[in-house]
């Protein structure tokens, strides 16, 4: 059974219409997923930039009573000795 040309030119239309609904819906869905990568390498990389900001703190308190001893212990020898005290 034949269809009329207009019905025919019709659902010629709305398959065309059809399938370009779904290219822009697949389109869509591939934006959502790269964005959403994007996303997690950016939580990623911040979260990694703060882990490292906060272990470089810590580190640095850990490290300051022991720089405050050598330096507290080493000025007094300075002054004391005799090459700094003849220069």
């Amino acid at each position: 059974m034949c269809l009329p040309l207009p019905l025919q030119v019709r659902v010629m239309k709305q398959v065309a219409f059809e399938r370009k609904q779904r290219a822009v819906r697949e389109a869509v869905a591939i934006g959502d997923q790269l964005l959403r990568s994007r996303r997690r390498e950016l939580l990623a990389a911040a979260f990694t930039a703060w882990h490292i900001q906060v272990r470089g703190w810590h580190m640095d308190a850990a490290h300051i009573p022991a720089m405050t001893v050598r330096v507290v212990w080493l000025a007094p020898c300075n002054a004391r000795c005799q090459h700094t005290a003849s220069a």
